[in-house]
């Protein structure tokens, strides 16, 4: 098992990678991404708003191999990117 620095236990190892995307006129949103290659300036298609309409973004951060524990939005409420332009 590890261990936390503050003394607890890390149960889960899973590793996510997270884009920041500027959805147009919409705002600035974390998602994720597996099977793609993305790099910062790329054009993805993604799902926004409640309803998930697939909306045109530009990837403006990327953090890879993030651990669950440290994602910067949690992985329970965070969209997956749907494709690359």
């Amino acid at each position: 098992m590890i261990h936390s620095l503050s003394g607890g236990l890390i149960h889960n190892n899973k590793f996510y990678n997270y884009a920041l995307v500027d959805v147009e006129k919409l705002g600035v949103c974390w998602y994720t991404f597996s099977e793609i290659s993305i790099e910062v300036g790329d054009a993805v298609l993604v799902p926004y708003g409640k309803h998930n309409v697939l909306t045109r973004g530009v990837v403006i951060r990327i953090e890879k191999s993030v651990m669950e524990q440290t994602v910067p939005f949690p992985v329970n409420r965070t969209k997956e990117i749907y494709s690359k332009l």
